[in-house]
């Protein structure tokens, strides 16, 4: 009777130390399992963002755009702004470009002249802008858009260059127009976001600002300046 009590405590515990085993390799595996994501993507069709789909390093973008201008209270100002860039790196790059406008009185300027007919706000329009960028582009992601996945770029930008104005002189709208030309010194910033259709086709989207000094409406005082416009553009991508 001893011997056999022996042999099955012998055995108890020999059984204590498999479960412990086994519930020892269980864990290991699912740590692991929880480490690899394979609990969250069984059949493995989410992929890593990490792993960048679409590269624009040492490569040059030729890009269209056409938007809005956003601050000129009496004018309505359309833009076309060809773009052209070169990326040293996924992170930095340089670009320039160029703006072209055009402008037509809008709702506020015909409501300021049916309420006062000889009533002449001061209004400077932007004819047109150039420049050269310096973009920074730290952060890239994806984006599910209707069970498709969409790459892009997320930049900042700044950079100087020159804005052509005209304004006129006058205060009275029965004047004859005074108009006054500028080529005015000009610190730009933005940010930009591309989206990629293909390897080489991009969709482009531009929120820039301006920043430049000039003269009021009595053409004496000096202030700051500053207008931001909007743009959606496509590009290729050599």
């Amino acid at each position: 009777m001893a011997n056999l009590l022996k042999k099955l405590g012998f055995l108890g515990l020999w059984g204590i130390y498999l479960f412990v085993s086994a519930s020892t390799a269980q864990a290991s595996i699912t740590e692991d399992e929880e480490y690899n994501f394979s609990w969250l993507d069984p059949d493995k069709k989410v992929y890593v963002l990490q792993n960048r789909k679409y590269r624009k390093a040492k490569r040059i973008e030729v890009i269209l755009s056409a938007g809005l201008g956003l601050s000129n209270p009496y004018r309505s100002t359309y833009l076309v702004v060809p773009r052209f860039s070169y990326s040293f790196t996924e992170q930095f790059g340089a670009e320039v470009f160029f703006g072209f406008a055009s402008n037509s009185e809008n709702g506020n300027f015909t409501a300021l002249k049916n309420s006062s007919p000889t009533a002449l706000p001061f209004v400077r329009e932007i004819k047109g802008f150039y420049g050269g960028l310096f973009a920074w582009t730290p952060w890239y992601a994806k984006l599910n858009f209707f069970n498709k996945i969409l790459y892009f770029d997320w930049q900042f930008n700044a950079g100087l260059g020159l804005t052509s104005t005209s304004f006129d002189l006058n205060r009275r709208a029965d004047l004859t127009p005074n108009l006054t030309d500028e080529s005015l010194f000009t610190f730009y910033f933005g940010t930009a976001q591309s989206y990629y259709v293909t390897q080489n086709i991009i969709a482009r989207l531009d929120l820039m600002g301006s920043a430049y000094s000039a003269k009021g409406a009595d053409n004496l005082t000096t202030g700051t300046v500053f207008n931001y416009n909007f743009t959606i553009g496509m590009g290729y991508v050599f």
